[in-house]
């Protein structure tokens, strides 16, 4: 008998290990964006538990341009002290589970993923050390600037931005002439040219308010940015339309819908141009990119 209640106990605890390991298996996860369900004009936790997660930081996703690739960056707890980019494919069979990509290492922190028009490079900001062949002074942060260039499938060895245009904090955009936008020591976001093999030096762009984080829209019609301009907290999203000369126009705030007194930041429209992502609070949000559409002026779609 004693023998025979041992194997019962055996067989209950096996059956719970099992279900156990079945709770904890990643979904099985098909279509765009992870499969998760579209949001409307009220923004919605992007993929929660599988990107934005319970006692983490999530903030910058990026996509490759036929959206079947995500980054984003994840903090530990706070993400004050430990910081890293993580991907997930679309495969045959699925989503791929999100982890640490493969150009990062685990010593170092890396964030702020950006990935080139062409997918053909991904920009980010990290502490790993520069090369020796760097002069350390012409360093401007602790982070600094780096690219990964395309590989097959996967990625080469990333190296950094020359250091004339090394001199921000986090590359936001990549226009598809090559030109990077980010945030400087300068009060708006600034733009560095890709010219003959390497970036210029950085030049502060004129924009209406003071500005950072920005991202143009798939047609470089309008612009959607972080500022401290007076709204509705710290940092709020702005839209502007975009003139054939690059100038900005008219601040349009995108409301209380999307804006809160915590900051909002790190917009991201998405390659199809249907979805505006951004970060406020540790998690990533997206909202349908029709909220922008309703907000701009009526002189905005007339052109």
């Amino acid at each position: 008998m004693a023998k025979q209640a041992k194997l019962v106990f055996l067989s209950i605890w096996l059956l719970g290990v099992g279900v156990q390991a079945q709770k904890s298996e990643f979904p099985k996860l098909s279509g765009p964006y992870l499969g998760q369900k579209p949001p409307g004009l009220t923004p919605k936790i992007f993929a929660p538990g599988i990107v934005s997660s319970k006692d983490n930081y999530e903030f910058k996703i990026a996509f490759t341009p036929d959206g079947k690739e995500i980054y984003f960056t994840r903090g530990v707890g706070t993400g004050s002290k430990e910081r890293q980019i993580l991907s997930a494919r679309l495969t045959e069979n699925g989503w791929t589970k999100p982890e640490v990509a493969p150009f990062c290492k685990n010593e170092y922190m890396d964030e702020y993923p950006t990935i080139a028009p062409d997918g053909k490079k991904l920009f980010f900001g990290s502490n790993r050390p520069l090369p020796a062949s760097w002069n350390r002074k012409t360093a401007s942060y602790i982070f600094n600037l780096w690219i990964v260039g395309r590989a097959g499938d996967g990625w080469g060895e990333p190296y950094p931005i020359n250091p004339d245009a090394n001199k921000g904090i986090c590359i936001n955009y990549v226009d598809n002439q090559g030109a990077i936008y980010y945030n400087t020591n300068f009060p708006r976001i600034a733009k560095a040219e890709y010219k003959h093999g390497s970036f210029t030096r950085p030049i502060e762009l004129n924009t209406p308010v003071p500005s950072t984080e920005c991202f143009f829209a798939p047609d470089d019609s309008y612009v959607v940015y972080a500022s401290s301009h007076p709204g509705y907290g710290k940092l709020d999203l702005f839209v502007s339309s975009v003139a054939q000369d690059g100038t900005w126009g008219k601040p349009v705030n995108l409301g209380k819908n999307i804006n809160t007194s915590a900051s909002q930041s790190t917009p991201v429209i998405s390659p199809d141009g249907q979805y505006l992502f951004y970060s406020s609070s540790g998690d990533i949000y997206w909202v349908s990119a029709k909220i922008i559409e309703e907000l701009r002026p009526e002189e905005w779609k007339h052109k």
